[in-house]
């Protein structure tokens, strides 16, 4: 995990904000900066200022439902009942994956653990 967040003194400066990607993440911004014609910092730059002037919820949302469990499964099974998947349907294509630390699905944008 990265040091806890300050807020900036003087608002009007610039600042360096720097972050951690994977090698994968990185070569797919590269390539998404240069579709664009900009620079990696400024295609970064832009995002950051659209992603808050959208006012979107990131991370997702929590999921309303657990991730089931192996033993729901079974008990469920045995008794007769649907699994209910965290996003609250009986059937989703769960395409989880693992960012800092939290499981997120792909499908249904809910963060799942």
């Amino acid at each position: 995990m990265g040091r806890k967040p300050t807020r900036a003194r003087n608002p009007k400066a610039e600042h360096v904000i720097s972050i951690k990607v994977t090698g994968h993440d990185k070569n797919a911004l590269i390539d998404a900066a240069k579709r664009e014609g900009m620079t990696l910092s400024a295609f970064l730059t832009y995002t950051a200022w659209e992603f808050i002037r959208s006012e979107k919820s990131l991370p997702p949302a929590p999921a309303p439902h657990p991730k089931p469990t192996p033993d729901q499964y079974l008990r469920e099974y045995l008794l007769g009942e649907r699994v209910i998947m965290p996003c609250g349907r009986e059937q989703c294509d769960m395409k989880i994956i693992t960012f800092d630390g939290a499981e997120f699905c792909q499908t249904c944008s809910f963060r799942i653990a």
